[in-house]
């Protein structure tokens, strides 16, 4: 997961919900420091592969908004598999 470091501290966990999957925050984006400093909280989420089809799975699983749960505890539903088969956006 990417963040700004001053909305998530580099090495902390955090939950999305939405995708039943838990992150740990390991790089800094532009856009997410960009949009942090605009007072927009924005992450990006890594998912593992390549050309059209990891694409096609980052559009599925953009999200203009989503809850997140910073140092979440470690019993919350995973749904197993890949991020990119969780059907959130389409």
């Amino acid at each position: 997961m990417a963040a700004d470091i001053n909305f998530v501290p580099p090495g902390t966990k955090v939950y999305v919900p939405a995708l039943e999957r838990y992150y740990v925050m390991e790089d800094t984006c532009v856009e997410c420091s960009e949009d942090w400093s605009h007072s927009r909280p924005h992450v990006d989420l890594y998912v593992s592969g390549t050309g059209p089809e990891l694409a096609a799975c980052e559009d599925r699983l953009t999200m203009e908004s989503t809850e997140i749960i910073i140092d979440p505890s470690p019993d919350l539903p995973v749904r197993p598999g890949s991020a990119c088969d969780s059907g959130v956006g389409g």
